[in-house]
């Protein structure tokens, strides 16, 4: 099994774990909310990024390249909401096309797990990086509840991949939205 596809694989299934049942409102990018002020704590890693998350969520490393927050709720007791999962990984060719890497994600993970597309590919800045911004979906069935996100793809300077992957339960989508995006407004990379 590549790589990748496996690191994918896995990270899913712990994202899974973590943020069952993740989906809701619109995820189209022009209707992204203004992030509003809200109290935060700090996240800061010298090698990789620093941003900012709401107050009362956790900050998980679920292993090495692998991190998600979320309100306690969910992360810890694995209750459905919102969650902020990044995934961090190098790949194995440094002349890498984003978008190739971002459709091969999607055919590993999120499309696997029922999700389907619903807005396309959109350039989207994290941090210094311009990235590629695609809105996920997944109906409710027998197995996962109504869930709703946004995955963005980054290459750093130095040719690391990151995905940020939001996501949250259809019904709390709209309020969990801004809480979500400021995380990733909120990067700046250290490498």
């Amino acid at each position: 099994m590549h790589k990748s596809a496996f690191c994918c694989l896995i990270i899913l299934v712990l994202a899974f774990v973590t943020i069952i049942g993740l989906s809701a409102c619109d995820s189209n990018p022009e209707n992204a909310p203004e992030v509003t002020p809200l109290p935060v704590w700090k996240f800061e890693n010298e090698t990789t990024f620093n941003t900012v998350y709401p107050e009362g969520w956790s900050a998980e490393v679920m292993k090495e390249g692998f991190l998600v927050f979320s309100p306690p709720e969910v992360g810890y007791d694995g209750n459905p909401g919102p969650s902020m999962t990044v995934l961090r990984e190098v790949p194995e060719s440094i002349a890498f096309s984003l978008e190739g890497e971002l459709d091969h994600f999607m055919q590993f993970g999120p499309l696997r797990e029922d999700y389907t597309v619903s807005s396309p590919n959109t350039p989207f800045q994290v941090g210094e990086y311009e990235g590629i911004r695609v809105g996920v979906e997944r109906q409710a069935s027998d197995i996962y509840i109504s869930m709703k996100g946004v995955i963005v793809a980054i290459k750093t300077e130095r040719a690391t991949l990151y995905y940020f992957i939001a996501t949250a339960p259809t019904e709390q989508w709209e309020e969990s939205w801004p809480l979500l995006l400021a995380i990733m407004q909120n990067v700046t990379f250290n490498e």
